[in-house]
């Protein structure tokens, strides 16, 4: 596991820095899933340190009327950034990829830097294209290695799982608190994104 080594300092977070750090978690927005290492980590000092407590009695409600996003959602990433550390993020930022998917990979995934084929990619944004042309091969490989079922039959899997979770979303939608509302926008959101990643692949 990569050790997170951002946002370390044990000075305490002033109110001062609590709303430049709160400036910034609203200025590139965390609910599309593609939030920063940095932002994680204010993320996690925020709510360790009790920071939120200068301007709302609680983290539940700091994360609603702040960030905009349910409690569960935050802590969610933040138990990302405890997992996986900086890397997994540096990796977000350059291409959908669920913490489940990230799991495979971070075997290959060595001081921020993807190991394929002998290669030794750097997770910035200059390498997005090698990073993504990498990850794909590797998608690739996993599926070929996968027992061999047909099209039409997966096809005909994904439609019956799909309508099933259209009916699940439609069915927690009705009488559910402002909390609840703000985590189902944020799985929504998040499935929307990567979504729309796969469809842009698309003739």
């Amino acid at each position: 596991m990569n050790e997170p080594t951002i946002g370390t300092d044990t000075k305490p977070m002033s109110e001062m820095e609590l709303g430049k750090r709160l400036g910034q978690l609203k200025a590139f927005g965390l609910v599309a899933g593609r939030c920063s290492a940095e932002q994680a980590a204010a993320l996690k000092r925020i709510r360790d340190e009790h920071a939120y407590q200068c301007i709302t009695t609680t983290w539940d409600e700091f994360c609603i009327r702040e960030l905009r996003m349910s409690r569960r959602h935050a802590n969610r990433i933040i138990g990302w950034f405890e997992e996986f550390g900086q890397a997994y993020f540096e990796l977000a930022q350059l291409m959908a990829v669920s913490p489940e998917e990230y799991r495979r990979l971070e075997p290959v995934v060595v001081d921020h830097r993807l190991q394929f084929n002998g290669q030794s990619i750097a997770l910035i944004p200059e390498k997005a294209e090698e990073v993504a042309s990498a990850v794909a091969e590797m998608r690739k490989r996993a599926t070929a290695a996968r027992p061999r079922v047909s099209r039409r039959a997966r096809m005909a899997t994904l439609k019956r799982q799909c309508e099933k979770i259209l009916a699940e979303c439609a069915d927690l939608r009705g009488g559910s608190s402002l909390e609840e509302q703000f985590e189902l926008h944020a799985i929504l959101q998040h499935a929307i994104t990567r979504l729309n990643d796969i469809d842009s692949f698309l003739p």
